[in-house]
């Protein structure tokens, strides 16, 4: 059926560069733009791994959705550049506890590209908090609910499988699970081939990679293009929910606080 590529950048800074001092000095800067604070300087190497992946995907005629924590957001020439080329940017939050940080995360990331979002992802899946700003617990149920509130229409969770399922809350979606490309990072046994046996047989995967890893690892690339060369279709996760929240009759249209509650009984 089809393939929505997801892109999580977590990391503004990757250690990458002809000389150790150059890559010890890009380490540095992520560290300090994770916990602390760095300037968001191109010639500095800031979102030098994100560029590269996009430019490759640009090339290939692939789009993506792409989710941007506050701290790696890119210049609004490249946002200009994602949305004329079809790209989805969201947010991948990070520091919400509570649904005023979560807000205030959302309005930033709007203000500062000049556009709206609809769509989301969470920093880590609740195995370990990973910086000093990271809210580590993973609690889908709690960004559900903020994301409606919000008037966001989906959030891409980081429940690891192939398949997603995809569960609607009136006019907001909800695909709980995530197939990682990067092989080492899988918490499941199966294989960038399973996944797309799986696309082409007419299920939904949503596909992770990190930009990082894209850049450092050589299998995480070569996952990568077996994945995408492929697939029968690649679409943005927007794409993909605006296409069924046009066709509300596939899904069983209840009131958002039932649904949500069912959802949280059935799944623990």
């Amino acid at each position: 059926m089809v393939l929505l590529l997801r892109v999580d950048v977590d990391n503004a800074y990757t250690p990458i560069g002809n000389t150790s001092i150059v890559r010890k000095m890009k380490l540095i800067l992520n560290y300090l733009n994770e916990n602390y604070w760095a300037p968001h300087i191109e010639f500095l190497g800031y979102n030098e791994a994100f560029l590269r992946l996009i430019n490759d995907m640009h090339e290939r005629g692939i789009r993506a959705s792409i989710f941007f924590k506050y701290i790696t957001l890119p210049n609004k020439r490249t946002i200009d550049f994602l949305h004329d080329e079809g790209f989805d940017v969201g947010m991948h939050i990070l520091s919400a506890k509570n649904y005023d940080e979560f807000l205030k995360e959302k309005k930033y990331i709007e203000k500062k590209i000049k556009r709206r979002i609809y769509g989301f992802s969470k920093h880590g899946d609740g195995l370990k908090k990973l910086s000093r700003k990271h809210a580590w617990r993973y609690e889908p149920e709690k960004y559900i609910k903020w994301g409606i509130r919000s008037g966001l229409k989906y959030f891409s969770g980081n429940k690891h499988d192939i398949i997603t399922d995809v569960v609607l809350f009136n006019d907001f979606c909800f695909l709980p699970k995530v197939f990682y490309i990067e092989p080492y990072m899988r918490r499941i046994k199966a294989t960038v081939e399973e996944a797309i046996d799986y696309v082409n047989s007419g299920y939904v995967v949503v596909a992770l990679v990190h930009p990082r890893n894209y850049v450092l690892r050589d299998d995480v690339k070569r996952d990568f293009e077996k994945l995408i060369s492929k697939a029968d279709k690649i679409l943005t996760l927007k794409e993909y929910v605006e296409h069924k929240l046009g066709r509300r009759n596939l899904f069983t249209s209840v009131k958002q606080g039932s649904i949500i509650e069912r959802w949280m009984r059935n799944t623990g």
